[in-house]
């Protein structure tokens, strides 16, 4: 029922209930889930997070968490799109992604601009999730 929920509406999430894979995507259970702010702030990049990031790491610090979703698609809003976090792409190493190297810069900004959500599931299916470890995110 979870799982069906993580296609609909998603679900809330907190730190308890996330893990990070060995590959430092993000887990729910056993499902490998996207997270973003349920309600992004006026003026605010729509992030969604794939890995366990910087960012991800500093909304937990700052017990942010109670306010994000757990999705295994993207959400749709009227007022924006989401896009995906780079910093998340940049801890997971996506496709040779290096948003800090200048000369890496411009191979980078394509991944960005044509990340595509269900290439990203193919190559990290979202269940069953088969890893040889997964890390607590507290």
């Amino acid at each position: 029922l979870e799982r069906l929920e993580l296609q609909a509406d998603g679900l809330p999430v907190s730190a308890d209930v996330l893990s990070a894979a060995s590959d430092f995507t993000l887990i729910y259970k056993d499902s490998r889930v996207l997270v973003y702010l349920a309600n992004p702030l006026e003026g605010a990049d729509w992030l969604f997070h794939l890995s366990d990031c910087d960012l991800m790491r500093k909304y937990r610090e700052d017990n942010r968490l109670c306010d994000f979703q757990a999705k295994t698609f993207l959400p749709t809003h009227n007022s924006g799109t989401y896009k995906v976090c780079t910093d998340c792409l940049q801890k997971m190493r996506y496709q040779n992604f290096d948003g800090v190297r200048n000369r890496h810069r411009e191979y980078s900004q394509r991944i960005e601009d044509s990340f595509n959500l269900d290439e990203f599931f193919n190559l990290y299916p979202i269940y069953p999730v088969v890893m040889r470890q997964e890390v607590p995110l507290f």
